[in-house]
């Protein structure tokens, strides 16, 4: 960013304005969400530039401590977009600490499923994820980052083609969940 100014409300409500480095002003309607453990923020906008879409941004604060692969191990629920589609997949997926996926069950916005896994998890870089499968497009140009609990993983990954893109969300199960919680 250029030069500009961030407030957050109590309720963590976040509004950007300013320059871009660019010399383009921030777009009025980008805002962000923030979590209540402050290592999360959900924003959206519109383009400035095509009126008709929307864009997404998921924001996480670092660990404070190196990550390995023994942080992803358990099992996440996934939910993902892929911009080419339009479609979704979601569904649970539990990695070991080698960070091979040991269990699998996707279902896709078209009804199909898949419960074969065609990639692993690994480090290559501080705080950075890769998917790994040189076969699969989306795999091979994923970049993944956990956020300081270990518990949210966001990743970004281009597809077989320019206008190809996918954001993939993992959460991490760690308890059992109800509606009273």
């Amino acid at each position: 960013m250029g030069s500009g100014k961030t407030t957050i409300t109590s309720t963590g409500i976040m509004n950007v304005t300013g320059t871009l480095s660019d010399g383009t002003n921030v777009d009025p309607s980008f805002q962000c969400a923030m979590d209540s453990g402050k290592t999360v923020a959900v924003c959206t906008q519109t383009d400035e530039t095509v009126t008709t879409a929307t864009e997404i941004y998921i924001m996480v604060k670092a660990p404070s401590t190196s990550i390995s692969l023994a942080d992803l191990a358990g099992t996440w629920q996934e939910q993902a977009i892929e911009y080419q589609g339009p479609e979704w997949e979601r569904g649970p997926m539990t990695l070991n600490s080698s960070g091979s996926i040991t269990a699998y069950s996707i279902t896709y916005s078209n009804g199909s499923a898949d419960t074969t896994p065609s990639f692993s998890f690994a480090i290559s870089g501080p705080d950075t994820i890769t998917a790994s499968n040189p076969q699969d497009s989306y795999a091979a140009t994923s970049q993944c980052s956990l956020d300081a609990d270990k518990t949210l993983m966001v990743c970004t990954a281009g597809g077989p083609s320019d206008s190809d893109a996918k954001m993939v969300i993992f959460l991490k199960n760690s308890r059992t969940c109800s509606l009273s919680h």
